[in-house]
């Protein structure tokens, strides 16, 4: 056998990152001495804090070691009052699981929501790499066409509703929008929550990009969490919040219990989600 004939057939259907694909002729038409405006990846050009800076420059631990599976204590508990200083009081500790950024929060999310062949309903034009998660843990993206016209915000509920079938396992949405930059009104977003308790549906919302707003309020599935505690997932992140996106740290959270339970099941095969000092 020849090396492409030993590959799984899962592997051979992986597609390229198109975020990542771009980045060989970013780099040629550097050289060439061509500006080049990095919108293919969402990595800040604001400075990371300097209180953050300054915890790696003067670590003095002799030792890294693994953090806890669930992720490091200190963290869990600044993340939960961050949360709790947004208004949503109900978080816990036990609600979240740290995850190696959002890509892995993503990656168990759809391992743990859909067996493969079942179905995701996604609003397209939408973030790129869900493709090669969803090829990779078997799983079927569905997507619901947004037009330019209306800003790509949702369609209407009937245009939802057509796509979802007896395979159909969630929605998963990112607000705001990436790569539209759309930030989706209550309505929507109440809408979506009407829908995945009528169905029966997981709701995903990825909202790496939350203050990343500047025309109104985002609406964080965090304000319906109570609502739909058993369907509800965010997906979170430090990356974009405070220009920490090689540190690899974000969150899975959720109040739905079995689910957090299997999915430390996940994160205890790992080991690890990294080391993040308390003290940032």
């Amino acid at each position: 056998k020849n090396l492409s004939t030993m590959l799984s057939e899962r592997l051979e259907q992986l597609p390229i990152s198109s975020i990542r694909k771009l980045l060989p002729h970013a780099t040629s038409a550097k050289a060439q001495g061509v500006k080049v405006f990095h919108l293919n990846i969402g990595d800040p050009d604001i400075p990371t804090p300097v209180e953050m800076i300054d915890v790696l420059r003067n670590w003095e631990n002799p030792v890294i070691r693994y953090a806890p599976s669930r992720g490091d204590p200190g963290f869990l508990d600044a993340t939960k009052d961050y949360y709790h200083s947004l208004g949503h009081t109900f978080v816990e500790e036990t609600d979240m699981i740290v995850s190696v950024g959002g890509s892995e929060a993503l990656q168990w999310t759809m391992f743990g929501v859909a067996n493969p062949g079942e179905e995701i309903i996604v609003f397209e034009p939408y973030y790129s790499n869900y493709n090669s998660i969803a090829v990779a843990t078997g799983v079927t993206l569905v997507p619901v066409e947004t037009t330019i016209e209306t800003g790509f915000h949702l369609p209407s509920r009937e245009a939802i509703l057509a796509k979802i079938g007896p395979k159909t396992r969630a929605i998963l949405y990112t607000n705001p929008g990436n790569p539209t930059g759309t930030n989706y009104t209550k309505d929507e977003i109440e809408l979506l929550v009407s829908i995945a308790k009528e169905k029966k549906l997981f709701l995903v919302s990825d909202e790496p990009y939350r203050e990343y707003v500047f025309d109104g309020e985002q609406v964080s599935l965090l304000s319906y969490m109570k609502e739909i505690p058993e369907y509800a997932i965010l997906l979170d992140t430090v990356s974009k919040r405070w220009a920490l996106c090689g540190a690899r740290i974000g969150i899975f959270l959720s109040l739905n219990k079995s689910l957090i339970a299997a999915t430390m099941r996940l994160a205890m095969a790992r080991l690890s989600a990294g080391m993040f000092p308390p003290s940032l």
